[in-house]
């Protein structure tokens, strides 16, 4: 079976005075169950923890949590799969829209 997972890495920095920066990935993962789907994202977004310097400054992006799972389909997903569908209501397309400034 096929599922979408999302899971959440927070960006942290040494000098800890920048506004927060998260990012959400949107995972395909191919599993017998959820719970396997589960401890599979842990490990994917433990492994994708790593840390660089940015003007001067350490800057390590750190694994905080596995979100929503969702079953989508036994049949293999091919070019142009809906692999994550959201309804938003207009507050949160206008949160889409605005540039993020880095």
């Amino acid at each position: 079976m096929w599922y979408s997972v999302s899971i959440l890495m927070k960006s942290v920095r040494e000098d800890d005075v920048s506004d927060e920066v998260w990012e959400e990935r949107i995972l395909l993962i191919n599993s017998v169950n959820q719970e396997s789907v589960l401890n599979q994202a842990k490990s994917i977004g433990q492994s994708a923890e790593h840390e660089y310097r940015s003007e001067g400054l350490r800057v390590r992006w750190l694994f905080h949590s596995v979100g929503k799972i969702c079953k989508l389909s036994e049949v293999a997903p091919k070019s142009g799969s809906e692999v994550f569908v959201r309804y938003l209501k207009k507050t949160g397309v206008m949160r889409l829209m605005e540039k993020f400034d880095e």
